[in-house]
């Protein structure tokens, strides 16, 4: 009885990691991010070592003053400004109407002087507002890939592994991934760890993924701490060790996304059946002195 118990609760545990891993490739394959952020952020883009008249006018919300700047400078190709108006043009922001063919406009001119962030924001139009081209975003992404951009080489292989614009290819995917991954790039290692979970392109290798998931997890992400709190239930690729498990999990519950706080809680609840009292308590108190590092996406996708 006690074993079909056990064989019940390891199977929903395989439930809980496809479905986080669904959730996750839906949530992060996708160059979104990139634009994401209030205008008047420091998110722009420029050469000197103060800011711009243009940005602090911006800041101080005088809108009309910091446009007509720009566009002054603009016109006459500095590649910089011709960002950070295209991007106000994306948002449609800054008093400035949503107009994604004048930011294509405004970021191809940046683009073709060599700007990394006008290359990447290329290839999100191609995406988002041209009835996903995949074709030109990949063009630009090889681009800032060749100047070593982090995030280039992760959408990459995010556009191998769904086969956008290209003929599905797990090996190439990997190869994209690990790029990103052996730079600390948190989504990619999570992504890589998938791929060796499911063995594609890969031999399937849960000692691999194991250590992917590890520093993703310590890196604040919750969803590879609940993958890592999985692996330590179920012993794959590691001892398998219900105090480590119920400690991931304990940590990913404080997330601040409903969906994966849910799972980690219903993760707690299924592991607090195999340890006491004082077990559970040394679990919480292991996850209380884990260092996490908390992820902020627009860095991580500035790298």
């Amino acid at each position: 009885m006690k074993k079909k118990i056990v064989s019940r609760t390891i199977s929903v545990f395989c439930i809980v990691l496809i479905t986080v891993i669904v959730i996750f490739l839906d949530a992060f394959c996708n160059a979104e991010q990139l634009v994401q952020t209030d205008s008047r952020k420091s998110v722009f883009e420029y050469n000197t070592s103060t800011k711009p008249d243009y940005v602090i006018a911006l800041e101080k919300g005088d809108y009309k003053s910091a446009i007509k700047k720009m566009r002054s400078l603009a016109e006459k190709g500095d590649p910089y400004v011709q960002y950070n108006l295209g991007l106000l043009y994306y948002r449609g922001t800054a008093g400035l109407p949503q107009n994604y063919k004048e930011a294509e406009k405004l970021w191809r001119k940046s683009a073709e002087r060599g700007l990394i962030a006008a290359q990447s924001g290329l290839a999100q139009i191609y995406e988002k507002a041209k009835g996903m081209d995949h074709q030109e975003s990949i063009e630009w992404y090889r681009k800032a890939a060749k100047r070593k951009v982090v995030f280039a080489y992760y959408f990459l292989g995010c556009f191998y592994a769904e086969g956008y614009g290209v003929v599905k290819d797990y090996k190439e995917a990997v190869e994209w991934f690990r790029k990103a991954a052996d730079q600390d790039f948190i989504f990619a290692q999570i992504n890589l760890g998938n791929i060796y979970i499911k063995g594609r392109g890969v031999p399937r290798n849960y000692q691999e993924a194991f250590s992917l998931y590890h520093k993703a997890a310590v890196g604040g992400a919750d969803i590879a701490q609940i993958s890592l709190g999985t692996m330590y239930f179920k012993g794959d690729g590691v001892a398998q060790d219900y105090v480590q498990a119920y400690k991931w999990f304990y940590i990913a519950s404080a997330t601040s996304d409903k969906r994966f706080a849910d799972i980690a809680k219903e993760a707690i609840e299924l592991t607090s059946k195999h340890l006491n009292r004082k077990q559970i308590t040394e679990a919480i108190r292991l996850a209380k002195e884990e260092k996490i590092t908390k992820i902020d996406v627009l860095k991580a996708f500035e790298k």
